[in-house]
């Protein structure tokens, strides 16, 4: 049965509930709250975004540290040797100078993978946060009977209580966490594989062709986190 209009309270006659603004009153907090959660979406890629520029940053450094730490070894080794001007001294030089460039080129590719993957996952999210709205935004409430309003509150109530809910565990729970979390960069290897090949490094400074490599891996890292 459709609820009633009025009834007696006290001998007055109660005012006829008003269905169509109590759901557009629920509409409207609810809306609210998706929008809250865009910016927490916004809030937490961000974040997210910060970490991974942190550990290409941390990476960098060591790569560069490393690379460094093996030019003045090896340049050391070979000086002793009297070797210094010979072609193995050169192979050794471009050895580490490929193993640098690799190493720069997969760290490069995973930062710039996993910020593209952060943009999409958001993107993703506010779909799904777009959708989960429409679905009360996009009705029309002036054809409704009394019923179907009240029985619409009583959705609405359901689902601005589940949103609720999702906002307090939204940054560690659920698809959108998931994904975010999911995204890493990966350690860079180059150190260890220079670190192999001499045993004993010491700390320095690079001699030129060290100097050069490094400043074409800290220019790229430049071009990459400039905003223009």
């Amino acid at each position: 049965n459709a609820p009633q209009a009025g009834g007696q309270t006290g001998g007055q006659t109660a005012p006829a509930p008003n269905y169509l603004n109590d759901v557009q009153s629920r509409i409207s907090k609810l809306n609210s709250l998706y929008t809250n959660l865009y910016g927490a979406t916004d809030a937490i890629t961000n974040e997210q975004a910060g970490k991974l520029q942190t550990d290409y940053t941390q990476n960098l450094d060591e790569l560069n540290t490393g690379y460094a730490k093996n030019a003045e070894q090896t340049q050391r080794v070979f000086g002793a040797r009297g070797a210094q001007d010979s072609s193995y001294y050169q192979n050794a030089q471009d050895e580490a100078g490929s193993i640098y460039n690799k190493s720069l080129g997969d760290l490069t590719q995973s930062y710039t993978s996993g910020q593209a993957k952060l943009g999409e996952t958001a993107t993703a999210q506010k779909a799904r946060l777009d959708a989960a709205r429409n679905q009360y935004s996009n009705l029309d409430l002036t054809k409704m009977s009394d019923q179907d309003l009240a029985n619409l509150s009583t959705q609405l109530d359901s689902a601005i209580n589940s949103v609720n809910e999702s906002q307090a565990s939204y940054k560690t729970e659920g698809q959108f966490a998931n994904d975010l979390n999911s995204i890493s960069p990966i350690k860079q290897q180059g150190t260890q594989q220079l670190a192999s090949k001499l045993q004993t490094l010491v700390t320095s400074s690079a001699p030129i062709f060290a100097k050069k490599q490094i400043a074409m891996g800290l220019i790229r890292a430049a071009q990459l986190n400039d905003p223009k």
